[in-house]
């Protein structure tokens, strides 16, 4: 019986997450009560050391960066927001083996199904909005452009469009994995089902990072399929080439001259390049990333080991974009836009020695053990964590924290 309310429960945020956030809190809470049932010492004792590689560092930095704050009332907030990154990893040492692998897979099945719902919500209501304005089954570029794509097309369930396309990729990968090793015939009509909805749903979201890693994730398990084709049939495998191709020059030439298409030629360049108070497409002005960059490692090298301590962020950022003159930054009261650049800035080379060591120890396990999985989903941090402060917004924190030490305690080899 606790067994069951605890599988339902990490069922049930997977479902959740995609969904809401605020459901995500609530079920995650769920989560966190039944795993009190379980609490056993001797259990304790053999887990003890994956807290190493565990989030606990994150919220230890937290922790540390009172010392050196000097905006203790917004630190202390932000215990609340990083308690997961405590809470979780402690509670998950009570479990013995089977039971976290048995979490795992209910998890992943519950988030494909939430993904899968909150894509069709978001595609339904996008098609909606676009032929409430056109005749039904036409079709033009328009489809590609500002209005139905980014953070348009998330807005329907509040989602800033690269913090849910990591739950899609996270989706994508498990359902890519599965399909390959699964021999019933309806568990492979339906992920791939899945898949398509989560291709669709990629697109649209127009995210460079997501599409980015969504690409490389997608070219690997198509090298694996051509490879088994081409050994059972040389003329499918020669037809399925040709219709690859044909679909990517398609797609091409349907998002040229779009905003799809901006997104990753003139908007990435302007986004890469010293830009302060101009715009890339001649409308709207706004400081580069790249600027913004810099304005960060200006700050950092005042105060590189220890950095200006928790909540520090966008006080010391917000003076310095004024000082420089980066005025919609300042007024917009930007972060860096680096989760990298982020720790640095609050926690010094030390946090980023230690932030670092909890990313790539994780994916070392998972290349060690093959769990493809895993191996996407960390490669996915790595990359959205050059251009989004990912680890503080609550939206990836209850996301990361939850799967991030659930992969973890599963590892064998550590």
């Amino acid at each position: 019986m606790k067994n069951n309310i605890l599988y339902s429960s990490a069922f049930a945020f997977g479902i959740a997450v995609p969904l809401s956030t605020r459901l995500g809190n609530v079920t995650l809470g769920f989560f966190l009560v039944s795993l009190l049932f379980f609490f056993n010492g001797n259990k304790f004792k053999e887990n003890t050391k994956k807290l190493w590689f565990s989030t606990i560092h994150l919220f230890a930095l937290l922790v540390f960066g009172f010392v050196f704050s000097e905006n203790i009332e917004d630190g202390i907030n932000l215990l609340g927001r990083y308690a997961s990154y405590l809470l979780i990893p402690v509670f998950l040492l009570f479990l013995d083996k089977d039971q976290i692998a048995t979490i795992k897979i209910k998890s992943l099945y519950g988030l494909i199904i939430g993904v899968t719902l909150a894509s069709l919500i978001l595609l339904v209501n996008n098609f909606v909005r676009y032929y409430s304005t056109r005749p039904f089954f036409t079709f033009d570029k328009d489809l590609f452009n500002y209005y139905y794509t980014y953070h348009n097309f998330t807005k329907r369930l509040g989602f800033y469009p690269t913090y849910f396309g990591l739950y899609a990729l996270l989706s994508l990968g498990t359902s890519l994995d599965i399909l390959f090793k699964k021999k019933s015939l309806i568990q492979k009509t339906l992920l791939s089902l899945s898949v398509v909805i989560l291709l669709f749903t990629i697109l649209f979201l127009n995210a460079r990072t997501i599409t980015g890693v969504t690409a490389a994730v997608v070219l690997y398990y198509s090298i694996i399929f051509l490879k088994i084709v081409f050994n059972k049939n040389k003329t499918c495998f020669f037809i399925i080439i040709l219709m690859m191709f044909s679909v990517l020059i398609g797609l091409f030439f349907s998002v040229r001259k779009t905003y799809m298409f901006s997104r990753f030629s003139q908007e990435l360049i302007w986004d890469l390049t010293p830009n302060v108070n101009t715009a890339y497409n001649g409308k709207y002005k706004a400081d580069s990333r790249i600027v913004r960059w810099e304005t960060a490692i200006s700050l950092i090298k005042e105060r590189p080991i220890l950095g200006y301590g928790c909540a520090m962020e966008k006080k010391v950022l917000h003076q310095k974009f004024e000082q420089n003159g980066l005025n919609f930054a300042a007024k917009n009261n930007y972060d860096a836009h680096n989760q990298y650049l982020s720790i640095t800035i609050e926690f010094g080379l030390i946090g980023l020695s230690l932030f670092l060591f909890y990313l790539f120890s994780n994916l070392y396990f998972s290349i060690q053990e093959k769990d493809k999985t895993v191996i996407v989903f960390f490669i996915s941090l790595l990359s959205i964590a050059v251009f989004e402060n990912i680890f503080k917004n609550n939206a990836g924190i209850i996301f990361i924290a939850f799967f991030s030490n659930l992969f973890l305690f599963t590892h064998q080899k550590k």
